[in-house]
């Protein structure tokens, strides 16, 4: 976790790009659209046609991933 790239500490630098993707993903694609959807009303997103359960599978995969990340930064 003491690495440094063009001056830039590692930590912040995989945080940075983890924070942009999410940005893109979350604002730009309809999986993004979907998740915010299924996260302000489940309800309301089943009846539009959206699997709820498929969406809340994926949300927790990325966020296990993510988790991965974090633990084997913190161990490097």
């Amino acid at each position: 976790g003491n690495g440094y790239l063009m001056g830039i500490p590692v930590p912040v630098g995989i945080f940075a790009l983890t924070v942009l993707a999410a940005w893109v993903v979350l604002s730009k694609t309809r999986f993004g659209r979907y998740v915010y959807s299924v996260g302000g009303n489940a309800d309301a997103s089943k009846l539009n046609g959206i699997n709820v359960d498929a969406y809340k599978i994926k949300v927790f995969i990325i966020n296990a991933v993510l988790a991965v990340v974090a633990i084997i930064r913190s161990r490097v």
